[in-house]
């Protein structure tokens, strides 16, 4: 079994496979971009500038790389379609990843969060750059319920606990915010509005990056809400995309997505790695699966690539 395996992983790590495929829609997910020079690179969200731009290089000369827009509302006919998103709104992909596609020609797209636009804070970046600070740590955890663990030993730690078990609220956010966020890593109005200019498409990824899951219905239309009308006052208009913090099904339910319905976000986005193959609507909204990367290789991306061939739609 473990031979047949190993077989079948190395026949999905080629382009082989998506050769034979026609029709296919794909949507890629990545965060940060790393030229090597960042102080808060981090397993967690990072992807280096080489394997970054082999990624592009790939992809390109295998799908019609296209825009969300036209991905979620064209039909699935001919060539393979992709689009290109990057969560959080860093400031490296103003920097390091935009000069890239702007070389390739390829359009792309970026969920922002008005947290990290406005005052530079996102809390898991706010937590890795403060990781040594044992009572930053134990006031975010005291603050979203989960009990101090001496096991947690890394930051990583006791951001999945908060994650998994976490409550968040208006003292979750007062409690990640009471320290400086690391300058510099977040794209704010400026280079939000030159994307815009340059015909990037804009998306909602919450405020505070909360896992909506976990938070009251009160607090996930605030969150909404206020991404809703800065995307507005940046673009001129009413986005209808959003994606979903983190994205597994653990982090959203179905309040998260009446919610987001009532808002008029039609397109709601997860990071479960799938063909998208037409999303099912779910309180008003399509769910849309998303292939979420992080410092992959180029054979690793073929495999997740082929592999979404295979899988059934399971959102």
């Amino acid at each position: 079994m473990y031979g047949a395996k190993g077989i079948l992983k190395r026949a999905l790590s080629g382009r082989y496979p998506i050769g034979l495929s026609k029709g296919r829609k794909v949507i890629l997910c990545y965060h940060h971009i790393s030229d090597g020079i960042g102080p808060l690179d981090s397993p967690v969200y990072t992807t280096a500038l080489d394997n970054f731009r082999h990624h592009m290089e790939l992809i390109r000369g295998l799908f019609e790389v296209v825009s969300l827009d036209e991905i979620v509302n064209g039909e699935g006919k001919g060539r393979n379609k992709l689009a290109i998103t990057f969560d959080d709104g860093f400031m490296s992909v103003f920097k390091v990843a935009r000069p890239v596609l702007r070389s390739m020609g390829l359009p792309y797209a970026v969920f922002i969060n008005g947290a990290a636009v406005e005052e530079g804070h996102n809390w898991m970046v706010d937590l890795l750059a403060h990781a040594q600070d044992q009572q930053y740590l134990a006031s975010l955890r005291a603050a979203v319920g989960v009990d101090d663990d001496p096991s947690q030993e890394s930051a990583e730690d006791v951001i999945g606990a908060i994650m998994e078990k976490g409550v968040f609220s208006e003292t979750f956010r007062c409690a990640y915010r009471s320290v400086r966020p690391p300058p510099g890593m977040f794209m704010s109005y400026g280079e939000l509005e030159q994307l815009v200019k340059e015909g990037v498409t804009i998306g909602d990824h919450s405020w505070d990056h909360y896992v909506l899951g976990g938070s009251s219905s009160e607090v996930t239309s605030d969150q909404v809400a206020k991404g809703k009308s800065l995307i507005k006052a940046l673009t001129g208009d009413y986005s209808k995309h959003f994606a979903l913090p983190f994205g597994k099904k653990e982090h959203f339910n179905g309040d998260t997505l009446r919610i987001l319905g009532e808002c008029d976000y039609c397109n709601v986005y997860t990071t479960n790695p799938n063909l998208f193959v037409g999303a099912p609507d779910v309180n008003g909204v399509r769910l849309i699966p998303r292939i979420g990367l992080v410092n992959d290789s180029s054979q690793r991306l073929l495999f997740y690539l082929n592999r979404a061939l295979l899988r059934q739609h399971d959102l």
